[in-house]
């Protein structure tokens, strides 16, 4: 920037800046060396324009998109494997599990289905993003977890941000969530029209 203005020019660009508070903020920037009759810069004239806001929306919007992004891949990749088309239902829950974790950020991803009678319901995949594949089958029974089990039936899912307090899954904290280490969970029931 300064290189140019030096040189009797006319700079554009952006400029980290700090407020008199302290916080960083972007600013875009026309600063113009103001020059006397002789040719001499005298001082340097400058418009400016607060864009943090818009950097950040930008920044947002990329976020977003990259992840619409990454959500197909993880759509596609699903639904063109073979443990689909052959009905291989372990396998392919061991895929979601892994490539739900890492789209989603999150350490550990689980996928869980009820038993035939519909009375428990069992984990068949569950991976953990420090660990790799975990070891699946623990039961949630009904017997312990009806009026759990039965809220998941009623909703289409039970998102529970901070899981170790939501009374909605208050059944498996001590057995499940507290032993894993588990602080949110989204449960979403599959449900099988037929």
């Amino acid at each position: 920037m300064w290189e140019v203005i030096k040189s009797g020019r006319i700079w554009h660009g952006e400029l980290q800046n700090k407020r008199k508070d302290g916080t960083l903020f972007t600013e875009k920037a026309v600063i113009s060396p103001v020059i006397n009759s002789e040719g001499e810069t005298v001082h340097y004239i400058g418009i400016k324009e607060d864009v943090t806001e818009v950097r950040k929306a930008e920044a947002d919007r990329m976020q977003r998109l990259e992840r619409r992004h990454k959500e197909v891949e993880v759509i596609s990749l699903v639904a063109s494997s073979p443990y689909l088309i052959e009905g291989e239902v372990n396998a392919l829950a061991d895929l979601i599990s892994e490539k739900a974790a890492e789209l989603l950020g999150t350490d550990t991803m689980g996928v869980w289905l009820f038993d035939e009678k519909k009375e428990n319901l069992v984990n068949i995949a569950s991976y953990s993003s420090t660990l790799g594949k975990l070891e699946p089958g623990f039961v949630l029974s009904e017997q312990a977890c009806r009026r759990e089990l039965n809220i998941l039936r009623k909703n289409r899912y039970v998102d529970a941000n901070d899981a170790q307090n939501d009374s909605r899954v208050a059944a498996y904290v001590d057995n499940y969530l507290r032993p894993h280490q588990v602080t949110s969970t989204l449960d979403v029931e599959y449900r099988d029209w037929e």
